[in-house]
């Protein structure tokens, strides 16, 4: 199960789950580690040191050959930046008319290190060359020209499109994890259609994927105290549609305050 705040922003400082097991006096020997834990919407700041570390930008050309041939005019040239702040940077790769793909991507990589430039290239299981950027969120960023500093065209030989694509941002972000006021999407299918999510490899996708869903809807292992929080406690009581912190007393709206789903990160969870 995974739980998390929804947008009620009367509660800033989130609400304390204190009927499971707690974390500093549960029984070691034999009960499970302590989950008890504040839940609050995570600040603008969390959320982009977050994406800053895996919510990086990818562009992946279509030629899947294990070789290409780089004799060509201007073929052992690409012109690329990491940022639209900077001039494009033109580098290089050896002339032959069978280069290895492979060969290409050290040649890039070493080039990139060389000019200082927050990329790295692969080669994914169908031989088509990737460039990532090491930089994620909104201030990822790739373009490639064919004209600038000077004529360049080893991105035709590669299938790589002579485009920008820019990094993800903090809204477009909250949008598809907060589709209401009051439910959470942390699926895998939801944060990897985002941005260019869906060209990277399984095993960078299933780190994004976590590092989201627990920033914004934490794990919570479905023990008995979990299960009964969530039926009769404040799990449930703070899911609920007629959820009024502090009672009518108080004068806050009702509304949940959180929502709960399936371990798939957008069906409502049930028992």
């Amino acid at each position: 199960m995974r739980a998390g705040f929804v947008n009620r922003t009367d509660l800033p400082e989130g609400l304390y789950i204190d009927d499971i097991e707690n974390t500093s006096q549960r029984n070691f020997s034999s009960q499970p580690k302590g989950q008890s834990r504040i839940l609050r919407r995570p600040t603008d700041d969390e959320v982009l040191a977050v994406m800053s570390n895996v919510a990086i930008v990818t562009i992946r050309g279509t030629n899947t050959n294990a070789t290409v041939d780089t004799t060509g005019s201007n073929a052992t040239k690409l012109n690329i930046r990491d940022s639209a702040a900077v001039a494009y940077t033109q580098v290089t790769v050896t002339s032959n008319a069978t280069l290895a793909k492979t060969q290409i991507r050290d040649e890039l990589n070493t080039a990139f290190t060389n000019a200082g430039l927050g990329l790295i290239a692969r080669v994914d299981g169908s031989n088509r060359l990737i460039i990532d950027t090491t930089v994620g969120g909104p201030d990822a960023y790739i373009s490639i020209s064919a004209a600038s500093p000077s004529a360049a065209a080893l991105q035709t030989v590669l299938g790589l499109s002579v485009a920008t694509t820019t990094g993800l941002g903090l809204a477009a972000l909250r949008a598809a994890v907060y589709p209401s006021s009051s439910t959470i999407d942390v699926s895998s299918a939801t944060i990897v259609a985002l941005s260019t999510f869906s060209l990277l490899d399984a095993a960078t996708q299933a780190s994004l994927v976590d590092a989201i869903a627990d920033l914004i809807a934490p794990s919570f292992t479905e023990t008995s105290l979990v299960l009964l929080s969530f039926l009769n406690g404040v799990l449930g009581k703070a899911a609920a549609t007629d959820f009024q912190p502090g009672g009518t007393r108080i004068g806050l709206p009702a509304g949940p305050a959180i929502a709960a789903v399936a371990d798939d990160g957008t069906t409502p969870f049930t028992v």
